[in-house]
């Protein structure tokens, strides 16, 4: 499980960085090449119990959200992420960060139950992390597109 929980973050905090920076450098085309990897993994080592967390309608509507989202990231991995795509790509986008947002919620509000409470605070600490990375990286878009 933790495994899982750390591809998560590394595709989430991966994504933020994709999202507020576009620069033409050998950092933001390292992301580039990483974030597909990092989702084809996460959707791997997920696969075999999705079913197990299916628990509730705000993690279900997230898990079919995100199953949105891979599929259409494999459809912008196999046409590009080019200009005649760029519907093709928001929708990955929206999919996926309305799904990342619902799973984090829910994981969020189910960690105050878990027995391993130090595994807990990880997990809400890492989301908060994830959730400043993703205002610093809307902020940053706000002022590049200015």
């Amino acid at each position: 499980m933790s495994l899982i929980f750390a591809a998560f973050i590394a595709l989430l905090l991966n994504s933020a960085y994709l999202s507020a920076f576009s620069e033409p450098s050998l950092w933001y085309y390292t992301n580039v090449a990483l974030h597909p990897l990092f989702g084809l993994v996460l959707a791997v080592l997920a696969a075999p119990r999705v079913r197990r967390w299916l628990t509730g309608p705000v993690r279900i509507s997230g898990v079919c959200l995100l199953a949105v989202g891979l599929l259409l990231g494999v459809a912008v991995l196999i046409l590009g992420a080019t200009r005649p795509y760029t519907s093709l790509v928001n929708a990955h986008v929206g999919a996926s960060a309305l799904g990342a947002a619902l799973v984090a919620v829910d994981t969020w509000r189910t960690a105050a139950r878990w027995n391993a409470k130090r595994l807990a605070w990880v997990v809400r600490v890492s989301l908060a992390g994830v959730l400043l990375a993703a205002v610093a990286a809307a902020f940053a878009r706000t002022g590049r597109e200015t």
